[in-house]
């Protein structure tokens, strides 16, 4: 596999050439708040995310899910799933009753990460020209539109350049200059 890594403009590009992942780096969760306040960036007419977690998921953190967003302007839709069968109806909940504009999908366990999960809110965001909002790589690799993770150099916005694209979302200039966030098109 080789890598060739582009800049230009400010922005990364990472283009893979034959087949395997990406070599490791270090990866930490970004908070809550750093992680809206990107995706508020990215789609500033975003005001309604739903959130996808896995039955018995931190409630600390979907609390501070719940001020990071009022503080960046957004409400949340919080969904908690069980089983896959709950995942068409949650999902049809949040698009249809409370309008969302972004899905996020918060952990990267649990009965979400199943491929069958993630192939059907990666088709069904999509079909609603949605930003999905993942928790690791992969997904973006599979279509979802984009991670926000924490490394040692500080954050880094992986996009799926189709679906990211298709969903609306715009890297600004600001962002692609500031050092502190890296931006990967995948």
């Amino acid at each position: 596999m080789k890598l060739l890594l582009l800049r230009t403009a400010g922005l990364v590009m990472i283009l893979i050439i034959g087949t395997g992942a990406l070599p490791a780096t270090s990866v930490f969760e970004a908070s809550p708040l750093q992680q809206m306040y990107i995706l508020k960036q990215l789609d500033t007419d975003v005001q309604r995310v739903g959130i996808l977690w896995n039955k018995g998921a931190n409630e600390t953190l979907m609390t501070q899910l719940q001020r990071a967003a009022r503080s960046s302007g957004m409400s949340t839709f919080l969904t908690e799933v069980s089983t896959l069968v709950d995942i068409p109806s949650k999902f049809h909940k949040l698009t249809r009753e409370h309008h969302i504009q972004a899905l996020w999908i918060m952990q990267s366990g649990g009965v979400l990460n199943t491929p069958k999960a993630q192939e059907y809110l990666i088709t069904h965001a999509a079909g609603e020209h949605m930003p999905l909002i993942a928790p690791t790589e992969q997904w973006v690799r599979k279509g979802a539109s984009l991670t926000i993770l924490k490394n040692d150099r500080g954050l880094q916005v992986l996009l799926n350049h189709t679906t990211a694209k298709s969903s609306g979302l715009v890297v600004p200039e600001k962002m692609r200059n500031d050092g502190s966030v890296q931006v990967e098109f995948l």
